[in-house]
């Protein structure tokens, strides 16, 4: 039984760890942080009906579907003008919006009932192969040896500048990224749940998703100058009323009235992976973020990871010959390329 060792518990890892389980493999996966960090509880995402499905065959699906918020309409508003479109689902499934808590929770349950292995408060600190083996470098001075790793861990990787040659460190895109949640408030109008707006003015953009019962989902993508680490975290909302009113001065969206209810706000910088000669061999490979990070604006980091996930799991077998893995990881930069090149849906007049 092949062992395979896991760098990074998010959304990616896990979903790899599920799917290698499922293939035969003994999995282990090492995470840095511990169960629960600080700031998870304020982070969400969408994910395509794809990627819905995709969980549907590991199992996870259908107990995501019953949380979160289904997606159906897509409206943009430029200069007063806006325009409405629905999202088309995947063989019946649509977008669903959810806590990032949620859907990891979800995976960790479904990884504990396979029996893959998580080790959390592990750091990585280097990786190094040879044609019999990976081993993975710990911080505490462990060295971890398994037949094929997989890095997981995210658009600041430690596994990405361990084996590929070149330029790997996230390149800043030029936003920051600002998320907040509060309750729907009483005798205001509200877009309508499972509608996602967009209101876009000059270099700057502001969304907003009606959840219904789970309230008011808004985000801003903002053109400045990146955030010292200091500033990635958690903020009082006010801290960011000031710049936030003066990039939408327009009535709609109503920034103030979203910031008044919103008591804290998680903010980051936006940042992606460049754009990589390859994503290692069959003793060591990189997946998710860490290959092919994009900005939040593309909407698409959580479908790609875990179509990542599904389409390299068949192939973690040392024993696979060697072409089989490279049309596979071939397949899946072709797919996140064309993913990346290919632009939203438009909504209709």
């Amino acid at each position: 039984m092949p062992e395979i060792t896991i760098v990074g518990a998010g959304i990616c890892g896990l979903t790899l760890a599920i799917a290698a389980v499922g293939h035969g493999h003994r999995v282990t996966v090492y995470e840095r942080r511990e169960p629960e960090p600080a700031g998870e509880d304020g982070a969400y995402l969408t994910v395509s009906g794809q990627a819905l499905a995709d969980l549907d065959t590991l199992d996870v699906g259908v107990t995501l579907r019953a949380t979160g918020v289904p997606v159906h309409t897509i409206s943009m508003t430029t200069d007063g003008r806006s325009r409405r479109a629905p999202l088309t689902p995947v063989d019946g499934i649509g977008h669903h919006h959810f806590w990032r808590r949620d859907l990891i929770g979800a995976l960790r349950r479904r990884c504990r009932e396979l029996g893959a292995t998580i080790i959390h408060g592990a750091t990585a600190t280097a990786v190094d192969t040879s044609p019999d083996d990976a081993r993975l470098h710990l911080a505490d001075g462990r060295i971890v040896t398994s037949d094929v790793l997989v890095g997981c861990d995210g658009i600041s990787s430690i596994v990405r500048g361990e084996i590929i040659a070149g330029p790997t460190r996230p390149v800043y895109d030029d936003q920051v990224v600002l998320y907040g949640h509060h309750a729907r408030i009483p005798g205001h109008a509200h877009p309508g749940p499972g509608e996602l707006s967009f209101f876009r003015h000059a270099e700057h953009t502001f969304g907003i998703l009606d959840g219904g019962d789970t309230g008011i989902f808004w985000f801003a993508r903002l053109t400045r100058p990146e955030l010292p680490p200091a500033g990635v975290g958690l903020h009082s909302s006010q801290d960011w009323a000031r710049e936030l009113t003066a990039a939408f001065p327009t009535p709609a969206p109503d920034v103030r009235r979203h910031l008044a209810p919103t008591p804290t706000i998680f903010a980051c910088n936006a940042e992606r992976v460049p754009d990589l000669s390859s994503w290692g061999d069959r003793r060591a490979v990189i997946i998710g973020d860490a290959a092919h990070g994009m900005s939040p604006a593309a909407g698409q980091g959580a479908s790609l990871a875990i179509a990542d996930a599904l389409g390299i799991a068949a192939v973690l077998d040392p024993r696979t010959p060697g072409s089989e893995f490279s049309s596979a990881i071939d397949r899946r930069r072709t797919a996140t390329d064309d993913a990346r090149n290919t632009p939203a849906r438009r909504p209709q007049d």
